[in-house]
């Protein structure tokens, strides 16, 4: 039986325990497209693109937030153009719950209103509590990439534990937005409260 599953991606790696935690990793990264049999590795951008994704496929929003079948799944991205143009790329031609996803940059947070689920660039980190208490009456899915963005009321954070990339979730925060996250997801997550 598998105990322990490391993928080196560039500078850090991902480390998944148990046969179970093999499989989600590898249906999370054929959802995504990501050829491991390619020789040049993804970069970490590349990783959290895939993993941004994919939290989308494992999260459930309210029904009157998922309107009809046409309208398209929106990404928003607040202050990391390198990621924007990252997410974008691998997001070209994907779809969540049938629907097709459009890539979005935001400029003020306002806009991110219209957004199912935005990626809070670390540039922001000063400006997250207004970020924060704005996207709070929105069923918007907030993922960021800062130390301790999870505690502050992100539900989505990614961090590094030496060389892993790794994410940790509020799932207070999600609850509070009326946003579910697959227990698949959450099993891989660390809870932050």
């Amino acid at each position: 039986m598998i105990e322990t599953l490391r993928f080196t991606i560039k500078n850090s790696s991902l480390r998944l325990h148990s046969a179970k935690g093999v499989m989600i990793f590898l249906i999370l990264s054929l959802g995504v497209g990501i050829s491991f049999a390619n020789a040049q590795k993804p970069t970490d951008d590349q990783v959290k693109a895939a993993f941004v994704y994919n939290f989308a496929k494992f999260t459930e929003w309210p029904s009157d937030v998922m309107k009809g079948p046409d309208t398209p799944f929106v990404i928003g991205v607040f202050g990391d153009d390198n990621f924007y143009k990252t997410l974008k790329v691998a997001a070209e031609g994907k779809s969540v719950q049938g629907k097709p996803i459009s890539v979005m940059r935001i400029d003020r947070i306002e806009d991110g209103q219209k957004c199912h689920m935005i990626y809070i660039g670390s540039s922001q980190e000063e400006n997250l509590s207004y970020i924060l208490k704005e996207m709070k009456n929105f069923h918007v899915l907030t993922v960021g990439d800062m130390s301790g963005f999870a505690k502050r009321g992100c539900m989505i954070n990614f961090t590094r534990e030496r060389d892993y990339i790794r994410f940790e979730i509020n799932v207070n925060a999600a609850e509070r937005s009326g946003i579910k996250m697959s227990s698949n997801l959450l099993k891989l997550a660390k809870i932050v409260e």
